[in-house]
């Protein structure tokens, strides 16, 4: 029974029995993307530009 739960409601679904998770940061996300070969140096570049509290650098 404990499997068939298990695969009903995985960790991080309701009821979950393991430790909490939280969100990944948008920073972890771009960082995550970029190791995993999702996107290449010159997007995780861009977008880390975007995201908020970054500066703008001129061009």
């Amino acid at each position: 029974m404990w499997a068939v739960t298990r695969l009903v409601h995985p960790a991080g679904g309701r009821g979950e029995v393991g430790p909490a998770r939280r969100e990944e940061s948008p920073q972890e996300i771009l960082d995550r993307r970029l190791a995993s070969g999702e996107i290449d140096t010159a997007t995780y570049d861009e977008l880390k530009a975007r995201l908020p509290g970054r500066r703008q650098e001129p061009q």
